[in-house]
């Protein structure tokens, strides 16, 4: 009898904490799984190069990289490396960078660069445009065949879209698209409401990155551009050989310092005041009580709306019905066994 209880017990324990057991069994990611994680909170990365870039105290994100912005080619931090290259990309790839802008920043200045060849590059703009070119600008209109070009931007737009406040950007590429989230959220506002924005994604991945030399923060290695470099904070960049989903774009925004912030849903609607009062004498015929007909010849009726069920009511409902008959059970063995007589 004493088994019997407990293992009623154990079963009831089980059966509460089921939901909480499934929600937390969630895919997750950190920077530990990327394979370029840099995080000036730990000193700057071995090989990598500074250049109008300075480690800085930040009182928000502690040990930050701080860059000067300028002139193109004068404020940047490079990191050279193989890894990209020989890293297959044929699932997506993602990259995560934190930053904090400061005014003035042109809209082309670049945030977060994949150094392509040498020349081209991979990149996200402080308009928050992703660029792709493999080949040099000045080359694009007279070899197509060898460009994978992309700006969305309006050629006159020089406006940098980023805040002077600690924002968590991150770049979803694959087969399908680029998106581009902000704070852990999809951000769809332009260029980004129309889905893909770059031209020739897939081979992109699969064959433009195995002529990637590095990445750099900050700044082109590009010999002709002159539209200036980044100024302001990053504290930390991370670049992954697969497409992160939504979740995991989220977890990582939160498991970093973020705030997560629920999208505010909509306030519901203000019931219709009742009307109990009966309907006016002379509404009513006197022979035979029915409703008289409204000027649009129809009769008056009452209508009840039906009250929406509470989403989520019915796994509760479940759950506490099962527990409650799980207890009448052992209630009535426990009866049963109290009333059996003892042998002699």
């Amino acid at each position: 009898m004493k088994r019997l209880i407990a293992f009623t017990l154990i079963l009831m324990t089980a059966l509460t904490f089921l939901p909480v057991s499934v929600s937390m069994t969630v895919s997750a990611v950190s920077p530990g799984d990327a394979i370029i994680n840099i995080d000036f909170a730990s000193g700057v990365p071995d090989g990598m190069e500074l250049v109008g870039a300075e480690l800085a105290n930040d009182p928000d994100k502690g040990q930050v990289m701080s860059f000067a912005g300028g002139k193109s080619g004068t404020s940047f931090a490079r990191l050279e490396t193989d890894i990209i290259k020989n890293t297959d990309f044929s699932e997506g790839l993602s990259w995560t960078v934190w930053v904090k802008g400061q005014d003035g920043i042109h809209g082309c200045a670049p945030i977060f660069n994949i150094d392509l060849a040498g020349r081209g590059y991979l990149a996200l703009l402080a308009d928050l445009v992703v660029t792709v070119n493999s080949t040099g600008n000045e080359e694009s209109w007279g070899h197509p065949q060898d460009v994978i070009w992309s700006d969305p931007a309006d050629a006159g737009n020089e406006v940098s879209k980023l805040e002077n406040v600690w924002t968590q950007f991150t770049v979803v590429i694959n087969a399908n698209g680029v998106n581009l989230y902000k704070n852990g959220k999809i951000y769809d506002k332009y260029p980004f409401e129309n889905g893909n924005i770059l031209d020739r994604v897939e081979e992109l991945i699969t064959q433009q990155m195995d002529r990637a030399s590095g990445l750099t923060l900050g700044s082109y290695k590009c010999e002709w551009w002159n539209f200036g470099d980044f100024a302001g904070l990053i504290s930390s960049a991370a670049l992954y050989n697969k497409s992160l989903s939504a979740d995991e774009i989220k977890d990582l925004f939160v498991n970093s310092g973020g705030i997560y912030e629920e999208d505010p849903t909509e306030a519901p609607a203000e019931p219709e005041p009742e009307t109990d009062a009966p309907p006016a004498a002379e509404d009513i015929d006197a022979e035979d009580g029915d409703v008289a007909e409204t000027p649009d010849g129809d009769a008056a009726k009452d209508s009840v709306t039906p009250e929406e069920p509470e989403s989520g009511g019915l796994n509760i409902g479940i759950i506490v019905a099962v527990c409650c008959g799980i207890f009448v059970v052992i209630i009535a063995v426990v009866a049963v066994a109290k009333k059996k007589p003892e042998k002699k």
